[in-house]
């Protein structure tokens, strides 16, 4: 009974931020790998981890179920696990893209700090879901909780603004259609070739249409600065016609 008892114990102990345990990366393939615990919060669904995967980019970082944790996990297990991966190394592994070249090591140290969680989940932009893959710092009036993370973030194809709930973009349309407003970036047409356009946005004269296209850009780029002042440069934006 006391054995059992000591089992238990090491099965349900708390994790900490920087832990190293074995998790499911894929459940359904039964792929165990190493990961570190970046935070943890309770929802309604239970415990629940933010983890960074040591086999891949900071891109694939997510929470993931307590359940999907081996929260016992031994050095000889991870040193074990390690030897495995390696050997294995799938399409995603070990990438070798700089995503931060120009950054010095206490720039790249602040900059993980403050960016280590994503805030938003996923974007749904016309009839299109895509899962996003980096921190983007957004405007207050959208996110204001750090430890709160956005599932689905709702934009509006043409105008690029941003909503936390569907009702508030379908207001926004309604608005949009009402006005007659372009359906298309608020810029030149300089190239088409069937249904491919390509127009030049100049940021002094769109300013909140290019902001917008920032914040979006960040979700997919882990290293980028430029949100705000956007007037002295020139904009490319591929359209697809439909």
């Amino acid at each position: 009974r006391r054995s059992s008892s000591v089992r238990m114990q090491q099965t349900e102990r708390e994790l900490k931020p920087k832990d190293r345990v074995l998790a499911l990366w894929k459940p359904e393939d039964d792929d165990w790998r190493e990961c570190e615990i970046i935070s943890k919060n309770v929802t309604e669904n239970g415990l629940m981890y933010y983890v960074h995967w040591s086999d891949f980019n900071r891109r694939n970082d997510n929470w993931i179920s307590a359940a999907l944790v081996n929260h016992a996990t031994t050095k000889e297990q991870l040193k074990d696990n390690k030897t495995r991966t390696d050997a294995k190394k799938d399409d995603w592994q070990h990438e070798n893209h700089d995503d931060h070249e120009g950054l010095d090591e206490a720039s790249l140290k602040e900059h993980e700090e403050v960016t280590k969680i994503k805030n938003v989940n996923k974007i749904q932009m016309g009839k299109f879901i895509v899962e996003t893959w980096y921190f983007s710092p957004l405007p207050r009036e959208i996110w204001k909780n750090e430890s709160e993370v956005i599932e689905i973030l709702y934009v509006c194809e043409f105008t690029l603004n941003f909503y936390k709930t569907k009702s508030e973009l379908e207001r926004h349309q309604c608005r949009f259609r009402e006005q007659n407003a372009a359906r298309h970036p608020p810029g030149d047409e300089i190239y088409r070739s069937d249904k491919v356009s390509v127009f030049e946005v100049d940021g002094a004269k769109s300013k909140i249409w290019c902001q917008n296209l920032c914040y979006l850009a960040k979700m997919f780029l882990d290293h980028k600065t430029l949100y705000f002042d956007v007037d002295p440069f020139l904009f490319y934006v591929v359209c697809e016609v439909d």
